[in-house]
């Protein structure tokens, strides 16, 4: 009975092997007829086969098909070889079957439990216990399950106790280290949710250092990637942010337990009765585990059932600034030595159409606004020609009433508010920070997505999830604040952006302005979703064939060569439900490689994995968040932007990035030496007609007060610095000496105070009544005169040098006679040398109106030049100097004097020229023109 009941189990289990794997399979799909491809390729050269075939395998495995695949073929060939092998062992135990098939399946090696089994069911269909199995030249079957190995110990898992008294006797563990090894490096015990980079990142300011703490617990933890709760880690010696005693934190005075929607500012407010003491609650709460394992670590990361730590002191100091709690972002990025321009510092700006910026980003967009304004000096070409008719170029971007003028006036607004004038009553320095020479970021700054709330900033890092999908009314306008965010950095290699499937027409909505969008360099639009799919294909290869070469070129311990310069690339596009899957594969596998997506409408990408989804209200208010670190953001507001701002932004970024077109031009010293032919004067006759009584008066002559605008902006009384304004009254006092006639008390201010009420206005020109008044001692005078509804400048009291400027050009302009013309522009020369108008002044209207004055004087020391160049070339020269340190980016200006020290001989001089051309060129990404090049190796031009 125990042969028959084990031959039925023998039977189920060959009948299991041999039908019941292929039925299994059949009912999975996964039949022989899926591993053939939909379609076959076409015929191609064979020296392309290895790249195709290896481009499809690479895909496959990326999607996951690859697996799935090989697991269908081991299953099928695996079914194959126990079919083969249960027919070849009933062959050789039955010894029937053709010859042919016994001679051949006597070769298929022979399986011992596969003999077993066939051996057990041939039992069952024997006529009874008098049919033996005939006697067959192979070794007895055994049947029986094999004898257990002898155990020599027992296989309860016993509990090794703990020494007591010697710890010289304990082996380094996961959980000890001995206090005599590298007492120098200090400890830190591993808590829930602590990573290998973000432990380097937090306590040695780089997460790439992990390899550092790595070396460290080689001999304890084998795989720093694999940390557990209560780890102890070395760190090295310079490891700073470390825990503090936990007897101190014991010792305060009590603790609260953090209740949902809480904040550092808040529980500060509600405990010690200011809200700015949240960083005493932060230092004494760092680094001290928490119910659930956790640590604080980072001021914003607060989750319910936390117990903060309240000092002892009631009212605790608060110490020297603290910046805002940085916002909450899951694993950190690598520092970049390089300032983050999208840190946002300050209040979001409010733009006039509704949208919202943050201050990071308006500081990149006015950056950019900066650059467009000097390359379009670089190109222009001053004729020295003061009657011709004035042909504006294109109009300035920043607009009254336009989104880059708000974020423009936002921007110098705080530049203003944070320099304060000195006792020298200057407003230039570290205020106009975009003055100075740019320093593009690399590596860039990760994409993120940022949230206003009412105590702080949070900034969603989308590197660190991947893929973003933004539903509701108001994922259009954040997802182009994304973009603009993301385009506007000013990296070493700009970023790129794809907008694939329907994803243009919701950025662009009804504005019609694609093709501003389409000119950005970098900005790809892809409405084919199956085309993008595979344009991503192929850069996703590319950049992972540039990443394992770097990685292999480090390995092998070569010098690093040149950076390959990986852009970083954003991705927006609405996802069709079939390729999905696609997308997210993408999203994944990109993310290490710098390509980042963000989904528009699709609902359910957060359920496949760890993606965060945001659904957002008109205004940007996000109503509902899935994903990490999305618990704290629930009525936060994102940036935004309408269609007709992101319009202006993009206009931008096209002239940013497009470059420049070359000009051809003729040798300047032939034109020169003909323009200095029909205006030459002889100096003779020139100092002849200079004595016959033609002069030019300076307007500041007898004024009590004088108001300097030339290198910088000044306010003199008697020949003395006026102390003590403030920055908004030396504004005012700037904007109606740059309009002479005066201006409306709206215009007014609208330039100077355009979120403030009327009252502000009053309050400033009043203050600098009162301290011209002090400065001059004249207690009855007005200074600043408002009739009418309009505001100007007391002539009769109050002047300023650029009055001169305009009246020089004015007399140089209408001169009749060519000496008084000659001497109109020398004195305009000696103007000049005070420096360019409003140089340093951290005001956004003072561009355009500074643009009108430098153009102006420009082309007036261009005249003089060609004026005096055949008799005087030094004063020439000199001229050129002048009009270089008002304009350094016009390269005109730098082709002008190269042609001259050229013809003089100076050669030594001309490449000094060219080098600080291309030094000024190089700060705004261009190069000089070849015809600027060629006038170095030219032969000089005689002079007659």
């Amino acid at each position: 009975m125990t042969a028959r009941l084990r031959g039925v189990f023998a039977a189920l289990a060959l009948l299991a092997f041999v039908a019941g794997i292929p039925c299994g399979l059949f009912a999975l799909g996964a039949t022989p007829a899926s591993l053939l491809p939909d379609h076959w390729p076409q015929a191609a050269p064979i020296s392309q086969w290895p790249e195709r075939i290896w481009n499809t395998l690479r895909w496959a495995w990326l999607t996951g098909d690859l697996l799935v695949t090989l697991l269908v073929i081991v299953a099928w060939a695996g079914w194959l070889l126990l079919t083969l092998s249960v027919t070849a062992e009933v062959i050789r135990q039955t010894r029937h079957g053709v010859r042919a098939a016994r001679g051949v399946l006597a070769r298929v090696p022979r399986s011992r439990w596969i003999a077993g089994l066939v051996a057990a069911a041939l039992v069952l269909l024997s006529s009874g216990t008098a049919s033996a199995l005939p006697t067959t030249a192979s070794p007895i079957v055994a049947t029986a399950p094999p004898q257990p190995p002898h155990q020599t110990h027992t296989t309860a898992v016993e509990p090794i106790p703990k020494p007591t008294n010697a710890p010289e006797h304990r082996t380094p563990s996961r959980n000890w280290v001995d206090p005599a090894l590298r007492p120098d490096c200090p400890r830190i015990l591993v808590h829930k949710g602590d990573t290998a980079w973000g432990l380097a990142e937090y306590h040695l300011g780089d997460g790439r250092r992990f390899h550092d703490i790595e070396r460290l617990n080689a001999d304890r933890i084998p795989n720093i990637h694999e940390l557990h709760p209560d780890d102890v880690l070395l760190l090295p010696p310079e490891a700073v942010k470390l825990p503090p005693d936990t007897s101190d934190a014991q010792g305060s005075a009590r603790t609260v337990t953090v209740e949902p929607g809480d904040t550092l500012s808040a529980i500060a407010e509600r405990e010690l009765g200011n809200p700015e003491a949240w960083p005493a609650l932060f230092d004494a709460t760092l680094g001290t585990p928490q119910p659930d394992g956790r640590v604080l670590r980072h001021p914003d990361q607060l989750l319910p059932g936390w117990q903060i730590h309240i000092p002892a002191t009631s009212n605790p100091t608060p110490p020297h600034p603290t910046p805002p709690p940085p916002p909450a972002s899951t694993p950190p990025t690598p520092p970049n030595d390089a300032h983050d321009p999208r840190q946002d510092h300050g209040t979001p700006v409010q733009l006039p159409s509704g949208g919202l910026i943050g201050f990071g980003v308006a500081l990149s967009i006015v950056a950019l606004l900066v650059l467009v304004r000097r390359r379009r000096r670089a190109r222009r070409n001053p004729t020295g020609s003061l009657t011709a008719p004035h042909h504006p170029g294109p109009p300035d971007p920043a607009r009254p009433g336009s989104a880059i003028a708000a974020l423009d006036h936002a921007v110098h607004s705080s530049q203003r508010d944070e320099a304060e004038p000195q006792d020298d009553g200057h407003d230039d320095g570290p205020a106009d920070t975009l003055a100075a020479g740019r320093r593009p970021v690399w590596p860039p700054p990760a994409p993120v997505i940022t949230a206003h709330t009412d105590t702080g900033v949070r900034q969603l890092d989308l590197s660190a999830a991947p893929g973003l999908a933004l539903t509701g009314p108001g994922a259009a306008p954040a997802a182009r604040a994304v973009l603009a965010a993301v385009l506007a950095v000013d990296a070493r290699h700009p970023a790129q952006a794809l907008l694939a499937a329907s994803a243009p027409a919701a950025l662009l909505a009804d504005t019609g302005d694609q093709p501003a969008l389409h000119r950005i360099p970098g900005v790809e639009v892809i409405e084919d979703e199956g085309v993008a799919l595979a344009h991503l294909r192929t850069e996703l290869a590319r950049r992972t064939r540039i990443h394992d070469d770097q990685l292999a070129a480090d390995e092998l311990h070569e010098e690093p060569g040149d950076d390959p310069g990986q852009p970083l690339l954003l991705v927006a596009a609405t996802p069709s439900p079939h390729h999905r899957r696609e997308w997210a594969t993408i999203s994944d596998h990109g993310r290490p490689l710098g390509i980042h997506t963000m989904f528009l409408g699709d609902h359910g990408l957060h359920d496949a994995g760890d993606s965060i989804h945001l659904a957002l209200d008109e205004d940007g208010t996000i109503t509902a968040a899935h994903g990490p670190s999305t618990d704290t953001l629930l009525g936060a507001r994102v940036d935004t932007l309408t269609t007709a701002d992101a319009a202006e932004i993009w206009h931008l970024l096209a002239e940013a990035r497009t470059p420049m077109p070359s000009h051809t031009h003729h040798d300047v010293g032939e034109n020169d030496r003909d323009t200095s032919d029909d205006q030459r004067v002889d100096s003779e006759e020139a100092s002849a007609r200079h004595n016959t009584g033609v002069a030019v008066t300076s307007a500041q002559d007898g004024a009590a007060v004088v108001v300097r605008l030339l290198g910088g902006m000044r306010v003199e009384a008697h020949e003395q610095q006026v102390r003590g304004l403030r920055s908004r009254t030396r504004e005012v006092l700037a904007y109606l000496a740059a309009h002479h006639h005066g201006t409306t008390a709206d215009t007014l201010r609208e330039a100077v105070l355009p979120d403030q009420p009327a009252a502000r206005l009053h309050e400033a020109i009043s203050h600098g009544r009162s301290a011209l008044r002090k400065a001059t001692g004249a207690s009855e005078a007005m200074f600043v005169i408002a009739e009418s509804g309009r505001y100007c400048l007391d002539p009769a009291i109050i002047t300023a040098d650029v009055w001169d400027l305009e009246d020089t050009l004015t007399h140089a302009r209408t001169a009749s006679h060519p000496g008084t013309r000659l001497e109109a522009l020398r004195y305009l020369s000696r103007l000049c040398r005070t420096g360019a108008p409003l140089e340093g002044a951290p005001y956004s209207w003072a561009e355009p109106i500074a643009e009108h004055w430098r153009s102006q004087a420009v082309d007036a020391l261009v005249a003089l030049a060609c004026d005096v160049r055949a008799d005087n070339p030094d004063e020439a020269l000199d001229a050129l100097a002048v009009a270089i340190t008002w304009d350094p980016y016009t390269e005109a200006l730098y082709r002008r004097t190269i042609a001259l020290q050229r013809d003089l001989g100076r050669h030594d001089a001309a490449h000094t020229t060219y080098r600080h051309l291309q030094a000024n060129l190089r700060d705004i990404d261009l190069e000089p023109d070849p015809a600027t090049t060629a006038l170095l190796e030219k032969a000089p031009i005689p002079r007659r």
